[in-house]
């Protein structure tokens, strides 16, 4: 007797498969590899071969779509509806609906560049494939193939086709070879057989190339070819009537630029201005604003056509952003599940954490060549150097500021320091402009490399101006920065960079030694807004006086000075002062208010302070803890001493605010635009989860405070570039406050809860087994809190991020590399949220341990990208931090999860 299989049973099992928990973690942990294999293969390849061999590839697809229905079966399974868990039905529905959004744009959804030059009109788009179309002519017939080509370092897309000839021998047309013209053009290599008969032909094109037919004759019959995009005809009409571009003041960076145009489409002609972040919408069609001719009289705009994917895809994004919503204040959702918990637990934390600072700061000088009264005799009084560094000056990026912001900025280029021996960065700038000779003698231009100050014979780490020349005035680092020069970038080391470096250093001096670099005369109608300095060409002046007035007034200051005549140098920079009031256009003159609170900023270590006391309250804090560890009971005085430390650390908070508010309103933009501001909203961030769990716990007080300070003090190790600088094209948008904030803010609270991890695996390895059990559920509690308002929040970024580039660049997801990580980021935490579906993995020690090494994809994130990718958005870089530096505390998490890992309870 043979039993047949019952078909749903079967059914069943593959549901059961599809739907399982480790199936989803196995999918999304898949997903997360390959794209970051991806970003990998992008760097020692290319975008087109990583794309075509990756991201649009059919198996990478179908594991999309493998995901959409197992979140869907997993939603179904786990009977959300049933048990009212809105939010995480609409997160997994949600993500979703994203995904079949992607799918549709990239199958239904199209993208072409258009050019347009001033006066003419244009309905004739290029694609953004390319393509290989070879036609064949004989006996009065027509025989053509067109098919996509495209061309990478690891994708050759080779082709071979043959055309029948009635009566007669075939064609047969083979790929040869790829290689790149120039810097916009392609070279594609093709063989012609046909019998005996062979010809080779090369035929230029590349994307967004459309170049007239090549045409060859092999045994008398013509064969034209075509390499490059395709023409698609547009059922609209635009015509440019002018374009403008706008400058930063006296800098060659685009500040903005924009197309006015006519749009005719179905009859009807409408008056639109195009620019960047502002889009133009015709029937299902979207038209941005995208590049320009180098002689600024084209405009280059992207024309988009992506309805049904948009749609669904902010559908999608609706979906989660609502999904988000539920899971924090929903009743049923987890996050709230957690905070009962917590409110349930009495215990005091505490735990032993080993935190040990040692900074160490150290300069050797040289032997000065001037004596100390001759030094003194160039230096200001400071009623002097305070009122010149009221006075505005255009700095080399176009922004206008205060001379003491730039002054800061100068001397800690070339000097590394704030100050020089107690004299300020005023007071040294304007020695150097005034006293040119006895400055070129002191040693103050900084070198970070031994090979290279033993090569110069300097002792310490300063060298002076007219040290790196020689008797003869022969530049000595001359013959390594030619080079250097050559060199590829690539090939070049620590000392290569530290001699690029110091010779940047020099030709800073040796500009302002030569007048140059101090641009505080504005040209008055310059269409450019350009401020020029006593040592640029006179003849850029329009009037006479100007040039005049330029050429003698800081001599004339110098010389003042000199005859100790005080009054008369503040007279002759108030003169200055008023000639920038009455030339520079009133949008670069810089109000009192804003130049005093510039100034203010500039003059104390604003994020300095709390950074330090961040550091030291905080280890305050876990000190006290582990002192009523040790006692075994809770004294009153303790609980004075935390109380007053959380006050202390809500104040220097409240003050680390207002130092955020204050570059806001000096900038006028949000701060978290760069690398530096960035790690200072990090730091912020950290400490506010902290103070949102102050009276439930003071040990997540402790532990964020200790990130935050750490982070903050990272940012003030002269690595990041504090400059306030002005913003790209494409980064003045409403949507870049919200995108960066909420992904920024995200990294501050899972470096919070990387540091909780640590410290759960602490107690765990310095504890017998069971031991603290209360403590380590609280605190893993608070990790987990921490680790879903940071995922929600990068989750909202990254959406956010989307539809941002959906209305700057006409597609809201281009795996760039900084995209694909913070993809990688999310998913990563994600999985760290859902492992607790799988019995083997609910271990609180597991929790927290993964906590810590998740926050590598953070690290990546925020610093790899930079360091080791390139991209969009590699508007930041960070230079100076170099990954070595995380073997060490990498190598201490292994050995700690070891020793936890023996104790823990598996």
């Amino acid at each position: 007797m043979h039993l047949k299989e019952n078909p749903q049973l079967k059914s069943n099992k593959i549901v059961d498969i599809i739907g399982s928990n480790i199936f989803m973690i196995s999918l999304l942990f898949t997903y997360a590899l390959i794209v970051a294999g991806a970003t990998i293969f992008e760097k020692n390849f290319d975008t087109i071969s990583t794309k075509h061999l990756i991201y649009t590839s059919w198996w990478f697809i179908l594991l999309q779509m493998l995901m959409v229905v197992n979140f869907v079966v997993v939603a179904q399974k786990r009977k959300l509806v049933s048990q009212k868990k809105w939010g995480a039905l609409l997160l997994h529905y949600g993500f979703a609906v994203i995904l079949l959004g992607a799918l549709t744009t990239h199958y239904l959804g199209s993208e072409s560049i258009l050019s347009v030059r001033e006066g003419e009109s244009n309905n004739i788009s290029l694609s953004s494939n390319t393509y290989i179309h070879i036609e064949v002519n004989y006996n009065n017939k027509k025989e053509s193939v067109t098919d996509v080509a495209l061309y990478g370092d690891a994708v050759k897309a080779d082709f071979a086709y043959t055309f029948g000839i009635d009566g007669g021998e075939p064609i047969h047309i083979n790929f040869l070879g790829h290689e790149k013209a120039h810097s916009s053009s392609d070279v594609i290599s093709i063989e012609l057989l046909r019998g005996d008969n062979r010809e080779v032909v090369s035929i230029e094109g590349g994307q967004y190339q459309f170049k007239p037919k090549t045409v060859i004759y092999i045994d008398g019959i013509e064969v034209s070819m075509q390499y490059g995009s395709r023409p698609v005809e547009l059922p609209f009409n635009i015509e440019l009537i002018d374009f403008k571009l706008d400058r930063y003041p006296g800098s060659a960076s685009p500040s903005s630029y924009s197309s006015d145009v006519n749009i005719t489409y179905n009859g009807e002609t409408i008056r639109r201005d195009i620019y960047m972040n502002n889009i133009a919408y015709i029937g299902s069609y979207r038209v941005y604003q995208t590049s320009y001719d180098r002689d600024e009289k084209g405009t280059i705009l992207t024309v988009n056509e992506d309805l049904a994917g948009t749609i669904i895809s902010y559908i999608g994004y609706l979906m989660m952003a609502l999904g988000f919503m539920l899971s924090i204040f929903h009743k049923n959702s987890r996050f709230s599940i957690l905070k009962r918990r917590l409110s349930e637990i009495s215990a005091v934390v505490v735990f032993i954490v080993a935190i040990g600072l040692n900074t160490a700061t150290a300069q050797t000088t040289t032997k000065e060549v001037i004596s100390q009264s001759e030094l003194s005799r160039t230096i200001a009084p400071k009623e002097v150097s305070d009122k010149f560094a009221k006075l505005m000056i255009q700095n080399p990026n176009g922004r206008v500021e205060p001379i003491g912001s730039y002054a800061t900025k100068i001397l800690l280029k070339i000097h590394r320091e704030r100050s020089y021996n107690g004299i300020d960065a005023n007071q040294v700038l304007l020695a150097l402009v005034t006293h040119q000779y006895e400055w070129s003698r002191i040693p103050l231009i900084y070198i970070n490399n031994e090979q290279l100050c033993r090569e110069l014979g300097v002792k310490g780490k300063y060298i002076s101006f007219a040290d790196l020349f020689d008797s003869n005035d022969t530049y000595l680092i001359q013959d390594k920065v030619e080079k250097l020069h050559a060199k590829n970038q690539r090939d070049q080391n620590k000392y290569d960079k530290e001699i690029l470096k110091l010779d940047e250093r020099v030709n800073i001096l040796y500009s302002l030694f030569n007048g140059e670099m101090l641009s505080i005369y504005p040209i008055k109608g310059d269409k450019n807004n350009k401020w020029l300095s006593m040592g640029d060409p006179l003849s850029l002046f329009s009037d006479k006086r100007d040039s005049l007035l330029s050429e003698k007034m800081i001599p004339w200051i110098a010389m003042e000075l000199n005859n100790n005549n005080i009054e008369k140098a503040k007279e002759l920079i108030g003169m200055i002062s008023v000639f920038q009031k009455a030339k520079a256009t009133p949008k670069n003159i810089i109000p009192d208010n804003k130049i005093k609170a510039e100034l203010f900023y500039n003059s104390i270590p604003i994020f300095k302070i709390p950074a330090l006391a961040y550091l030291s309250l905080g280890a305050l804090l876990l000190i006290i803890m582990l002192t009523n560890l040790l006692r075994a009971k809770d004294i009153k005085r303790s609980k004075i001493f935390v109380a007053a430390i959380s006050t202390l650390l809500v104040a220097f908070w409240l003050w680390h605010t207002f130092g955020i508010g204050l570059r806001w309103y000096i900038s006028g933009r949000a701060p978290w635009t760069s690398s530096y501001e960035s790690m200072i909203y990090v730091g912020w961030s950290s400490l506010l989860l902290g103070i949102y769990f102050i009276r439930k716990s003071p040990v997540a007080l402790a532990i964020s405070a200790l990130m935050a300070g750490a982070i903050m003090m990272i940012s003030q190790l002269n690595l990041l570039d504090p400059e306030i600088t002005p913003l790209v094209p494409v980064l003045k948008s409403y949507w870049l406050m919200f995108h960066v904030a909420s992904i920024t803010a995200s990294y501050g609270f899972f470096g919070v809860a990387a540091l909780i991890g640590i410290a759960v695996m602490i107690i765990i390895a310095s504890s017998a087994k069971g031991a603290h059990k209360s403590k380590i559920e609280e605190l893993t509690i608070i990790n987990e809190m921490a680790i879903i308002i940071g995922l929600i929040l990068l989750s909202i970024g990254i959406f956010i991020g989307a539809v941002w580039a959906n209305e700057s660049w006409g597609r809201y997801w281009g795996w760039d590399p900084k995209e694909s990580w913070a993809l990688i980021t999310m998913i990563i935490y994600a999985l760290l949220i859902h492992l607790r579906f799988i019995p083997s993995c609910r271990g609180k020690f597991m929790f927290n341990m993964l906590s810590v090494y998740a926050f590598y994809t953070v690290l990546m994130t925020f610093f790899g990208v930079n360091y080791y990718l390139s991209g969009m958005h590699s508007y930041g870089n960070v230079d100076g931090i170099a990954p070595v530096v995380l073997i060490t505390p990498t190598v201490c998490v292994i050995i700690l999860t070891l020793l936890a890992y023996r104790k823990s309870d598996k």
